[in-house]
């Protein structure tokens, strides 16, 4: 990429994710990426976080106490993040190869306020899995359908990967923070105001991981979850074709959710 690199700021919210954080340090910090700051916001975690974390203490920057939730442990990064471009990675998520080279060259060549890729599911022991949730929601980003088209289609489901999202971080002083009285949907919320704010910029590459485990607070409590889903649509839009569509898919989606509890 000619001219300096932009620099890019990770931040990873953390609670007693010592199982995984280890493999998410490994993959923010082998990008090799110059120009990075990373910061990891821990709330206090009793198991192997703190020592993992002291381990890359000279590569990274961590902060360890009470938090009031991932969302406040999210902002809290994010006011000191420093860099042109900025994302966050949950402690058992991780980013693959090149994606840091890649969206720099890609929030360059087109100019972009924020960035989408593609995200593989994957169990605790990084094997695909899921392909169908893959699918399904690729299809709303991937489909060349008109932007209008798909900034409806998010008030009825939250078809953007968090994990393989980046946003520049003059676009975030614009729409704001993470909504810290939200426990679940503070991403879907954030994803609805950055896409009223600008069109994204879609990629087909496939940037993250998203690890599908039963003690992710998502999994666990995913009736609240989409409870929660639903009270961000309402915020958007009083449509009742979109929020029937919005309560039907969420239907649908936590009883598959159950089943595969089971």
């Amino acid at each position: 990429m000619p001219g300096k690199l932009p620099k890019i700021s990770i931040i990873t919210p953390s609670l007693n994710q010592g199982k995984f954080i280890e493999r998410t340090i490994k993959s923010v910090l082998d990008q090799k990426y110059p120009q990075l700051e990373y910061i990891v916001m821990d709330g206090g975690s009793t198991d192997q976080t703190l020592r993992i974390l002291k381990k890359y203490k000279s590569r990274l920057t961590y902060f360890t106490g009470p938090d009031k939730g991932q969302s406040d442990a999210i902002n809290r990064g994010l006011t000191m993040a420093t860099g042109d471009i900025v994302a966050y990675i949950n402690s058992d998520d991780y980013y693959l190869p090149g994606t840091f080279d890649y969206i720099t060259r890609a929030f360059s060549e087109k100019n972009a306020k924020w960035i989408i890729g593609m995200c593989r599911n994957v169990d605790t022991n990084g094997k695909k899995t899921r392909n169908y949730v893959s699918l399904w929601k690729g299809l709303w980003y991937r489909f060349p359908f008109p932007v209008k088209f798909k900034s409806n289609i998010l008030y009825i489901l939250n078809f953007i990967p968090q994990p393989a999202v980046f946003w520049k971080r003059s676009a975030m002083k614009k729409i704001g923070f993470f909504d810290v009285s939200l426990n679940f949907a503070m991403d879907y919320d954030f994803f609805i105001r950055l896409f009223k704010y600008s069109s994204p910029v879609i990629t087909k590459r496939e940037l993250a991981s998203y690890t599908i485990q039963k003690q992710a607070k998502s999994f666990r409590f995913s009736k609240e979850s989409f409870n929660e889903s639903l009270k961000v649509a309402k915020r958007y839009t009083s449509s009742p074709v979109f929020l029937t569509l919005h309560y039907l898919h969420d239907l649908l989606a936590y009883r598959i959710y159950i089943n595969s509890s089971q």
